[in-house]
């Protein structure tokens, strides 16, 4: 390659880059001004899976778990906000009360979900099924929350699969969401 070909080759990537926030680069998901990057993901993902006896260990789908741990990030950081607003608390205790003692109970993705869990339940058991949604709906279209096109998109209140693919589109379809986890 001539150096003219390569510098234009870098400037081009350069350009598609710089195109990009520095807050989405790298990121699984941005709720408002919180990233949660991609490696931040994986990491979890692989601990949990390591968290889990070893034989289910072999039938977990990472694409699907993946998926499943972002929403869970994603719906922390939304409840967190919401939880502050009203004036409501969950503390470790809770979170302990909820899961018991079992063997993943210490697995942090486990204890996100007990705090998700706890945290809507008593957000519902303040203000309604009702205003709950109105308002967790409104958090997100305030807040905003943007998903990487490979883990898919969120949608209301839940993280819909994409096809893995920045380039090609999802089916929309409410068959494909991901179930909400903690609820």
């Amino acid at each position: 390659m001539t150096g003219r070909r390569l510098a234009l080759a870098v400037a081009v990537v350069a350009l598609a880059v710089s195109a990009c926030e520095p807050r989405e680069v790298g990121a699984a998901a941005v709720v408002g001004d919180e990233r949660i990057s991609v490696t931040e993901l994986q990491d979890d993902v692989e601990a949990y899976v390591a968290s889990l006896p070893a034989g289910q260990r072999a039938g977990v789908t990472t694409g699907d778990l993946q998926r499943e741990i972002l929403q869970l990030h994603i719906r922390r950081e939304l409840l967190e906000r919401l939880t502050a607003a009203h004036g409501v608390a969950v503390s470790e205790a809770d979170i302990d009360r909820t899961l018991g003692r079992g063997q993943q109970a210490d697995s942090p993705v486990v204890r996100e979900a007990g705090y998700v869990s706890v945290a809507a339940s008593r957000l519902i058991d303040k203000l309604g099924q009702q205003r709950f949604s109105a308002e967790l709906s409104e958090l997100v279209d305030e807040t905003g929350v943007e998903v990487n096109p490979r883990y898919g998109e969120w949608v209301e209140d839940s993280l819909r699969p994409g096809t893995g693919s920045l380039s090609t589109p999802a089916p929309r379809s409410d068959a494909d969401a991901v179930a909400p986890v903690g609820q």
